[in-house]
């Protein structure tokens, strides 16, 4: 009869290697850097080409606080102390909540960006147990639910918002700049 013993993750790897735990957060870190850039181009592409009033103000601070929140989670992967699941866990629960504060302020639910909250869930489903993905899965239930509750913002541009993002859901760009 052959019993299994389950090691913990410190005694499976060799010594000095890096933590799964470690290994993750460090991949969410170089992730969040794409979503720094993905967020400062859709926000130009908004402004720039499509002409949108949107609070450009209030939407660079939100990415001001993720690439600033960035910097210092690099600093601190670097150490490699104290990371854990929970670390990555909290993270992606902190990003879900800058996600619906962006989402809130440039169309709310109607914005087709709202399906990124379907990117964390599937990416915590990736990286952290279910009891930690339950957190990502609520946070971003009461996330989306915000977003119906609340209007986006207060826009003269509103209705010309609300066109081009039923345009650009239905997956028409070619008359997109004409809104």
């Amino acid at each position: 009869m052959t019993s299994e013993v389950e090691l913990s993750d410190s005694a499976k790897r060799p010594t000095g290697a890096p933590s799964t735990a470690l290994i993750n957060f460090s991949w969410l870190v170089k992730l969040r850097w794409a979503a720094v850039a993905g967020q400062l181009a859709t926000t130009f592409m908004a402004v720039a080409v499509w002409k949108l009033e949107i609070p450009l103000g209030p939407l660079l601070t939100v990415i001001g606080v993720t690439f600033g929140s960035n910097v210092l989670f690099a600093l601190w992967t670097r150490h490699g102390e104290f990371i854990g699941e929970w670390t990555s866990a909290y993270l992606m629960a902190f990003d879900v909540l800058l996600l619906t504060v962006l989402l809130h302020l440039a169309g709310g639910a109607a914005n087709p960006f709202s399906t990124l909250y379907f990117v964390h869930i599937s990416l915590g489903a990736l990286v952290l147990r279910a009891s930690w993905l339950w957190l990502i899965v609520g946070v971003s239930f009461v996330g989306y639910s915000f977003l119906f509750i609340t209007a986006p913002f207060d826009s003269a541009d509103a209705p010309a918002l609300a066109a081009l993002l039923k345009e650009l859901a239905a997956g028409s760009f070619r008359d997109a700049t004409r809104v």
